[in-house]
């Protein structure tokens, strides 16, 4: 490949990485604020010292090697932030012990297919919505979604800008995503019947706003290190807080 068309694909897969960044932080839910309403804020920890992330082995697909300009690539399944915090922690409110969890307008979200890594890694949507999978990369990905509680699907994008729409009716924590070409790809969506959630960014914190004043069980799920709840209540117009903690032993 030319220097020059090697330097403009490179340039062209960092925006549209960029711009699949963008699209994630726009994938939060539309949530009707009610009167005296609060929110939930906090931090995902992790104690311990931080797993070796195993390099992705990304040979099979020369477009693949490419994408990433040389660069080396580690799985996301235990993504540990430089603060000691953990990224990529789904956290929602599972139950309503006192108060309400109203239902906000449903919407689309978005799956990014990005330099054959899927972006965001973790997202959540509101049970009713649209999810949105594209392919952004030129190169074959499919689809493969297999849930238990909503229709399964498995189709191939082989055009870049493809994208594909399903509506997930039903609650579900969590499903998972993976590309049966690069099988290194995998994402997970958690379905909630509301749109009281949020994951856990590259700082390791997290916020839900807009929440009824009420008691409730949050739940931080992450799909190597298991599911833990705490109990929050949030009062008038206050900012409740919630602390989670995962790591070896725990």
């Amino acid at each position: 490949m030319p220097r020059q068309v090697y330097s403009l694909f490179v340039g062209l897969t960092a925006v549209v990485m960029a711009l699949g960044l963008a699209r994630a932080a726009a994938n939060q839910p539309t949530v009707a604020q009610a009167a005296g309403a609060g929110s939930i804020a906090g931090t995902v920890h992790y104690s311990g010292a931080p797993p070796e992330r195993a390099v992705l082995q990304m040979a099979a697909d020369p477009f693949c090697v490419t994408a990433h300009a040389g660069q080396t690539v580690l799985a996301e399944q235990v993504v540990v932030n430089d603060n000691g915090t953990l990224r990529w922690t789904f956290v929602h409110v599972r139950e309503a012990r006192s108060g309400s969890l109203p239902v906000g307008a449903g919407g689309t979200v978005e799956l990014n297919q990005v330099a054959c890594m899927y972006t965001p890694h973790v997202l959540g949507m509101q049970a009713g919505s649209t999810i949105r999978v594209v392919n952004s990369d030129r190169t074959l990905h499919n689809v493969n979604v297999q849930p238990r509680n909503n229709p399964a699907f498995n189709l191939a994008q082989p055009i870049p800008g493809m994208a594909i729409e399903r509506v997930f009716a039903n609650p579900e924590i969590m499903i998972p995503v993976r590309c049966d070409v690069h099988p290194w790809m995998q994402a997970f969506v958690g379905v909630v019947p509301h749109g009281y959630f949020a994951v856990s960014g590259e700082d390791g914190g997290f916020r839900i706003d807009g929440v009824p004043p009420g008691e409730y069980v949050l739940e931080a799920w992450h799909e190597s290190l298991g599911a833990q709840t705490v109990n929050v209540t949030v009062r008038d117009g206050e900012a409740a807080t919630a602390e989670f903690s995962f790591g070896a032993g725990r």
